[in-house]
């Protein structure tokens, strides 16, 4: 094969990465070491850092434009570099790319879940992203098989026209120094850890009122949201300092990548009862750093934690509060669940999602 296929490099400039961003990323870099037949234009605003223009497979266009970036300079640039393959691997197509197969990848339909979450402008932008994807993409690349059913479900997108790509996590470099992270984020030295941002599908109100009843038969440990701030963190902010917490539940804001392993292996427990979640990411990131995983019974959690985590109904106060309380309180199963999230890590690879993707981009 020897086609041109250009790719959104959004992904690679955002300041500070979202999830979803992080996981494209890899999965963009994984794709262009393993795949020397074909070559790649990577489209951005501005110029990708130098290791990947050095690829000899790879070419940078730089696309500047103030606004309406994917709407109207996007689509020029495509059809000036007449490509055989455009692949938007986290945000939405651009139109007019007639005569172009196209493939496009949605990480979740949060949206249509929490729609109450959003401001009417990012839901509209979300639920455009998907239809576009289902009246234009030639293949649609879902993270997870939940977010598969949820495409045919609410959208009725064809059960062949979706594959399922996962996420993966690359291999941690973690420093041996912890006493650094606690430092850095002035952590305490036992904690529950929460990743992501503070919002209603992440279950938030829900862990600190749980936190509210495990504080009491537990007075060493303290709760860690580690994610943007915004009026929610606010507000739970003021509900822990209500019930006398304000010195052991603490809103750390926007963690630096780079410190998330070492942040993950800081944490006694990774709390992650999310209501709703395309992949959930973080609960391989707490694998990969050796820390026990608490999460929800059902969805793409339950997908991708399998037996590795103890797994809870995320409505239910108790179950949550006997999960933390259980598990704090012994450690062989602790042991044993990180073991096992150690064996599920081997089931996601960015080597295998990139040798997927490029099978998919060979058929097209």
């Amino acid at each position: 094969m020897d086609y041109k296929i250009g790719i959104d490099g959004n992904v690679f400039i955002k300041t500070h990465p979202t999830g979803v961003e992080v996981a494209s990323r890899e999965l963009i870099h994984h794709l262009l070491k393993l795949d020397r037949d074909n070559h790649y234009i990577i489209y951005t605003p501005k110029p990708l850092p130098s290791r990947w223009r050095d690829l000899p497979n790879v070419t940078n266009h730089v696309v500047v434009a103030n606004r309406f970036w994917t709407q109207r300079a996007l689509p020029v640039a495509i059809r000036e570099d007449h490509l055989d393959i455009f692949w938007s691997p986290a945000y939405m197509l651009p139109p007019g790319l007639t005569g172009i197969k196209t493939i496009a990848t949605i990480h979740d339909v949060a949206f249509m879940k929490f729609p109450l979450a959003y401001k009417v402008r990012d839901w509209a932008l979300s639920f455009s992203t998907v239809l576009k994807a289902k009246v234009g993409a030639t293949k649609i690349l879902a993270v997870s098989q939940q977010t598969k059913q949820d495409l045919k479900k609410i959208f009725g997108i064809g059960e062949r026209r979706i594959e399922v790509v996962y996420n993966a996590v690359s291999h941690y470099h973690l420093r041996p120094n912890l006493q650094d992270i606690h430092e850095k984020y002035h952590l305490p030295e036992q904690f529950l850890l929460t990743v992501g941002r503070v919002e209603p599908r992440k279950n938030s109100t829900k862990i600190l009122e749980s936190f509210c009843v495990i504080a009491q038969n537990h007075p060493q440990l303290h709760l860690v949201f580690a994610g943007p701030k915004n009026q929610l963190s606010v507000r739970l902010e003021a509900e822990a300092k209500a019930a006398g917490l304000e010195h052991r539940v603490h809103f750390i804001g926007f963690v630096a990548e780079l410190d998330l392993p070492m942040l993950y292996r800081a944490a006694e427990i990774f709390l992650f009862p999310s209501l709703y979640e395309g992949f959930g990411l973080p609960i391989l990131e707490s694998f990969a750093a050796g820390t026990p995983v608490i999460t929800t019974n059902f969805g793409a959690p339950a997908e991708v934690a399998n037996h590795a985590a103890l797994l809870v109904n995320p409505h239910d106060t108790n179950a949550i509060v006997r999960a933390v309380s259980h598990l704090v309180g012994d450690e062989e199963l602790k042991t044993k669940l990180v073991q096992a999230g150690y064996e599920r890590l081997k089931d996601f690879s960015w080597e295998a999602s990139a040798a997927k993707l490029k099978s998919i981009i060979d058929t097209l």
